[in-house]
């Protein structure tokens, strides 16, 4: 890692021994902290220590807590022995160098900087420790990724009891340079998304999606797509939650499967559920007059096959029969009336039993 690829973070009370990122893990990590701030109100109801205040990785009031707020140690990573303590947020830990260095993290980086004096040490005592600008919950399930045996990995159970853990490790293991765990969560991650009963309910869609980003994993984002609009092909989810998270994250594939099958329903039905804003029901409106203009098009122009008038009928008669088959596979489709896709799919069904 050579210094021009360096960006420091501006921990507070901290002097040469800020905390060493690569610039591409920065960027990456800002792309998504509005997308990890919705962790907010399921930290306070999982009895996390963090606060519902604007975060950022160069921010001191998400590493730095309120004023009056008591320090505590974490009850199981404060080792005797270990040779490092880490304030994180308002949480002691004391763990193993040997530990946070593998995997050539920043951390190993961050242990090569030159100190000013022994007395300045950072990390040695309780009252010089070093500060990170991270979730004790997260920082907690990344240690117990390094700390545990690999009877203890294998065992983690690829369901969605365990998705938060694989979030808080994947997300951290990325932050902080540990590329074999990253993987390691993000392949049991995967596993999960495969597998999961709802993803609405007990795999948080914003969590993962965070992960894909922050990781720069297509394969997950893929994966979390088509598992929800799968879902909500089977109603278990509502077409309307999809535009809700397509637009949140900007997920045009969500966004359009949302509103497709909305506006083909019947536009009193469109808002049953209360949760559409008033700027999504008029994109619905638009789209209803768009998908009616192409529905006159289908109906008026055939779509012609592109092929070799050869046979004996000649060019003229084909297209004769060919629009007539046309006509009769729409006026038998009985969809909504804009259902374009349906209308498409049903002509195709109808020509190959012909």
């Amino acid at each position: 890692m050579t210094p021009s690829n360096r960006v420091e973070l501006a921990l507070p009370h901290t002097n040469k021994t800020d905390l060493v990122l690569e610039e591409g893990a920065h960027k990456r990590m800002a792309q998504v902290l509005a997308v990890d701030d919705v962790d907010s109100s399921d930290d306070r109801a999982e009895g996390s220590t963090s606060r519902t205040q604007p975060r950022s990785l160069m921010s001191h009031t998400s590493a730095t807590p309120g004023i009056g707020s008591p320090l505590r140690r974490d009850e199981r990573y404060c080792f005797d022995d270990g040779n490092v303590i880490l304030l994180v947020y308002d949480t002691f830990f004391k763990v193993h160098r040997s530990r946070l260095c593998v995997d050539d993290s920043v951390f190993s980086t961050l242990f090569c900087l030159p100190q000013e004096t022994d007395s300045n040490v950072e990390g040695v005592s309780w009252h010089r420790p070093i500060r990170l600008p991270e979730k004790p919950r997260r920082f907690a399930n990344l240690l117990w990724a390094l700390y545990a045996l690999p009877a203890e990995l294998n065992s983690v159970a690829d369901d969605s009891a365990n998705c938060l853990r694989l979030v808080d490790i994947a997300m951290a293991a990325q932050k902080y340079g540990f590329q074999t765990t990253e993987n390691w969560a993000v392949d049991r991650l995967k596993k999960v998304v495969k597998t999961s009963e709802n993803v609405d309910g007990v795999v948080n869609p914003w969590r993962v999606f965070s992960v894909a980003t922050v990781c720069q994993n297509n394969e997950l984002r893929q994966l979390m797509i088509e598992r929800i609009i799968h879902q909500a092909n089977h109603r278990r989810l509502a077409w309307s939650w999809l535009v809700t998270i397509g637009e949140s994250l900007q997920i045009t594939e969500l966004m359009g499967e949302g509103y497709y099958h909305l506006v083909i329903r019947d536009h009193t039905r469109w808002n049953e559920d209360g949760k559409l804003t008033e700027a999504q029901v008029a994109k619905l409106y638009i789209g209803l007059c768009r998908l009616a203009a192409y529905k006159d098009l289908l109906f008026g122009s055939p779509i012609l096959p592109i092929v070799d008038h050869d046979c004996l009928m000649g060019p003229d008669i084909c297209r004769a029969r060919w629009e007539l088959m046309w006509r009769q596979a729409l006026d038998l489709c009985g969809l909504p009336s804009v259902h374009i896709v349906g209308y498409l799919a049903a002509v195709l069904k109808y020509m190959r039993h012909k």
